[in-house]
């Protein structure tokens, strides 16, 4: 593949992706976020005494804000 096709596959896919997500419904998506505080839980047991950053979520990406009260509880 060209540079450009490589570009042009990416945007395409991108789009694709995003899409896919914002079609999920509310249940699903709550399902998937306690999924995903339940693995950082156990995956990263000293976040209670971290300093955590998280970006802002868009168009239907994880939802990151709850954590700290969720999985990190004490976390800054």
């Amino acid at each position: 593949m060209t540079r450009d096709e490589v570009k042009a596959w990416r945007r395409a896919e991108r789009e694709r992706l995003i899409g896919a997500r914002e079609r999920l419904d509310p249940a699903t998506l709550e399902r998937w976020r306690g999924r995903i505080d339940s693995h950082l839980e156990r995956s990263f047991p000293g976040l209670a005494t971290a300093k955590l950053a998280f970006c802002w979520p868009m168009r239907g990406e994880y939802d990151a804000r709850p954590s700290p009260t969720r999985c990190a509880r004490g976390a800054r």
